[in-house]
């Protein structure tokens, strides 16, 4: 009954007019409707134009070999090697089956209308959609015209045709998804300007318009369910709506693309930049996603969306700057990844985050955020008077000391640009994917020396259901065993935690301090920070209350060799050290799991110190070796 009111309270959260979209889309699974009014018929085949004359957008900028390691990548495809969630490699030939799982070697039925979903998810179907997102069409198409070699164009044309003719339309396991239609259709527009040119609106052929017609009515079928999601589904849709409703001259998928970029932009994305999702990841498709939109419609000359869209657009812009490791490019590993990252053009590895925000801030303000390096490269591909300006400015941007983002709930503290540190805090608008509640992630130098566990899979094996999502996954204290919220489903939590104090803040000469409070199921949590200015000392104490049985104490560390010496850890780049007034009933160094791409876990040191005990006052102190 408990567990019964909480579901009835999270769906009140999620929204009752969500909820019943959700509802009329399982009705339609269930009578077939899909199947009658969408039925199964023949992809068309978009011709591919290569302009050898167009002006190459090359990079001169080339110190970390980018243009070789395009085109190496780019062999290996051709070669039959394509890569998954922009990690592993694997031989699958030319072309790949477009329906066997590279993993398991399990082959998803051909032939089925996509509404029979059920018979799709007997492993992990993101590995029979992640070459049909055609994330491999801009890289061959960067290739092609780096060298002028049309064994790339061959490619190109060759993995098109075959992937058309295996995959009709509302046919096979690669039609399911709205969103992954709508990426694969981004990602064909987005390579017919590179090879016809960055500045060029493509060439409209009917096979091009009849591809695009397809994909966008494919859309537009259960458009009710993608809203109903309030995350990047609908962002996704609607930007694909909009590219291909405008490049069509089709006002009716165009404007209602226009009205809802409008609409989600202004709803998920909150007033202090934080999204939905609560994940650095799919922040960054939201960013990427809205970049191809403002590129398009620059080259097509559309009207400017509201001030209220650009607003928005800035302050997701702003709030990943602050995520963004200034030295690695890299960000903490918060909230769900799928291994999504659309629309690349840069050799950068996945991890490497400065590319989307540089870009989109030369797209709105005329501004590079960094200065320049290899993270510019896809600017070269769309250099144009009519998407960017020529007196481009650098403005080498810092962070704040401290910055709060009450809405989403983070704290980010930055003594230095070295030295930084997040605390997840609980205020969850929107449903939650992980239990990160006070999650500490602390940087140094470009290497993540507290990290969170990521999320490794969607369809993950029984014993890491809840293992990287739930509380075991992240740098906080789990109270007798328990979750702070309840798990109602894969991808749904109840109880979401909300009830937390203004952070209170304070300096003396020495420090800064930062004081957190958390309520929930009777569990009282303060959790206080102190950091020295130069930022090499950092004390985080805990103070707990309403603990029943026991407490857990989790650090999860990055890959050194740490040593341990009684109730202290050390390694070449940082030290750690428990204490506290409560009896230590244990103390362990062991290997954990952590996942730092979709479908991939590794080991990784944590440390656990248990106590068996009503009230928990214990304190961390980590020292950062100056190296």
């Amino acid at each position: 009954m408990k567990k019964l009111i909480c579901y009835l309270k999270t769906l009140k959260k999620l929204g009752i007019r969500n909820c019943l979209r959700v509802f009329k889309y399982r009705i339609f699974l269930k009578i077939g409707y899909f199947q009658l009014f969408f039925p199964i018929k023949n992809c068309p085949i978009p011709e591919i134009f290569f302009n050898s004359k167009a002006k190459k957008k090359l990079f001169e900028n080339d110190a970390e070999n980018i243009k070789e390691n395009c085109i190496n990548h780019a062999n290996k495809i051709v070669n039959g090697y394509f890569q998954w969630f922009n990690n592993k490699s694997y031989f699958v030939k030319f072309p790949p089956d477009w329906h066997q799982d590279p993993i398991s070697g399990e082959k998803y039925p051909k032939g089925l209308h996509w509404s029979n979903e059920n018979s799709y998810f007997n492993s992990d179907i993101k590995r029979i959609w992640e070459l049909s997102r055609w994330s491999w069409l801009p890289l061959l198409a960067r290739a092609a015209k780096y060298t002028d070699d049309t064994k790339f164009i061959d490619a190109i044309n060759f993995l098109i045709k075959d992937w058309c003719i295996n995959n009709q339309l509302n046919s096979s396991p690669n039609w399911i998804c709205a969103q992954e239609v709508s990426i694969r259709m981004i990602h064909a527009f987005q390579s017919w300007q590179i090879l016809e040119g960055g500045d060029m609106i493509p060439k409209k052929t009917k096979s091009r318009k009849d591809f695009i017609v397809m994909h966008l009515e494919r859309i537009l079928s259960t458009l009710d369910y993608a809203l109903a999601q309030d995350n990047n589904h609908s962002i996704s849709e609607a930007a694909a709506l909009y590219i291909g409703g405008g490049w069509l001259g089709q006002k009716r998928f165009c404007d209602l693309g226009r009205r809802l970029l409008e609409r989600n932009v202004y709803k998920l994305i909150m007033m202090d930049g934080s999204f939905s999702q609560y994940s650095t990841n799919y922040h960054r498709l939201v960013i990427d996603t809205l970049t191809q939109v403002e590129i398009f419609r620059k080259i097509s000359g559309l009207e400017k969306f509201s001030e209220k869209f650009y607003k928005k657009f800035n302050l997701a812009i702003e709030w990943l700057f602050y995520f963004i490791d200034n030295e690695s490019g890299e960000v903490p590993n918060l909230g769900g990844n799928d291994g999504a990252y659309c629309y690349k053009l840069n050799s950068l590895e996945y991890k490497n985050f400065k590319p989307s925000i540089q870009i989109a801030n030369m797209l709105l303000n005329n501004q590079k955020i960094y200065k320049s390096g290899p993270w510019d490269e896809q600017f070269y591909w769309y250099e144009s008077s009519r998407i960017f300006k020529k007196d481009i400015s650098v403005i080498n941007k810092k962070r704040d000391k401290f910055k709060f983002f009450h809405e989403g709930g983070y704290f980010v503290i930055s003594p230095n640009k070295e030295n930084w540190a997040i605390l997840r805090l609980p205020n969850f608008k929107f449903r939650p994917s992980q239990s990160d509640v006070f999650h500490f992630d602390l940087w140094s130098k470009g290497k993540n020396i507290l990290k969170d566990s990521g999320s490794y899979s969607y369809k993950q094996e029984t014993d890491y259901s809840n293992y990287f999502s739930g509380i075991k996954g992240h740098n906080t204290v789990e109270i007798d065993e328990k979750e702070p919220m309840t798990k109602l489903g894969t991808f749904l939590w109840g109880d979401w935690s909300q009830n937390y104090q203004k952070p209170i803040v304070n300096k003396t000469k020495n420090f800064y301090e930062f004081k957190f409070i958390n309520k929930y199921h009777g569990i009282i949590h303060k959790r206080n920070i102190k950091v020295s200015i130069d930022g090499n000392n950092w004390q985080i104490e805990d103070k707990v209350t309403g603990i029943k049985k026991v407490a857990i104490l989790r650090w999860r560390l990055a890959n050194f060799n740490w040593s341990m010496f009684e109730n202290k850890l050390i390694s070449e780049r940082a030290s750690l050290i428990i204490k506290s007034k409560n009896n230590l009933n244990s103390l362990k160094l062991s290997d954990g799991f952590e996942s730092l791409f979709y479908d991939s876990k590794q080991t990784t040191p944590i440390l656990e110190a248990l106590f068996e005990t009503n009230y928990l006052e214990v304190v961390t102190e980590v020292s950062l070796n100056n190296i």
